[in-house]
């Protein structure tokens, strides 16, 4: 999911006006750069990067938060919620066909929101599974988090592994988004759909045999 964030935020970035649809730290930033600037348009596209986020953050948790399992486990609400992220993603990527990878108009608001809504599921999905230890939207956090296990020596080696893995992850993903982006725009978008369709099949079998996340 961390692989899908980093090719998300590049298509987001470069393809739908200079916005981040995951990365809500950034795209603040942006916002209060392109207000203070009076650049209009751009701060109302960061704008509706934000709320997309953070109405599928809410919906995903007001969903995924009512499930009875213990935390260890797949939650079939989770398998749920993932599932209709990737579905968001395909529906991204369909309207980015329609639009020949150069979005403008109600399209452009329409595929930023729809961006912005599959991260915030994911988001929701992924703080289930795993409470604050691990994020694959909020790549601030886990860095501040890599540093302060490295820093605490009594901390088990898993977490400053989960959360290297989860940096490298982001920026493999990005990479990946900039040269696909560059070569083969139009099929970019695919790559974070197909990703989160595998981990919805893994979700949903993990939730029907009780077992808890390997790894997020």
């Amino acid at each position: 999911m961390a692989v899908a964030t980093g090719v998300v935020d590049v298509v987001s970035y470069l393809g739908l006006g200079r916005v981040f649809t995951a990365n809500m730290t950034g795209n603040l930033v942006l916002l209060g750069i392109s207000g203070g600037a009076g650049r209009g348009r751009s701060a109302l596209l960061s704008a509706l990067a934000v709320a997309g986020f953070a109405g599928g953050a809410m919906a995903g948790a007001r969903f995924v938060d009512r499930a009875g399992s213990p935390a260890a486990a797949w939650p079939p609400r989770v398998a749920i919620s993932l599932g209709v992220e990737s579905l968001l993603l395909a529906a991204f990527e369909v309207g980015w066909l329609l639009c020949h990878a150069h979005p403008e108009g109600a399209a452009l608001s329409m595929l930023i929101i729809t961006s912005g809504v599959a991260m915030g599921l994911q988001s929701a999905a992924t703080r289930r599974l795993a409470g604050s230890a691990v994020s694959t939207t909020y790549v601030t956090g886990m860095l501040t988090a890599l540093m302060a296990s490295l820093a605490d020596g009594r901390r088990g080696p898993s977490e400053p592994r989960r959360a290297a893995a989860v940096l490298v992850a982001v920026a493999v993903g990005a990479l990946v988004g900039a040269v696909l982006l560059s070569r083969l725009p139009l099929l970019t978008p695919t790559v974070s759909a197909g990703i989160l369709g595998v981990v919805t099949i893994i979700a949903a079998g993990r939730s029907r045999a009780g077992r808890g996340p390997a790894a997020v």
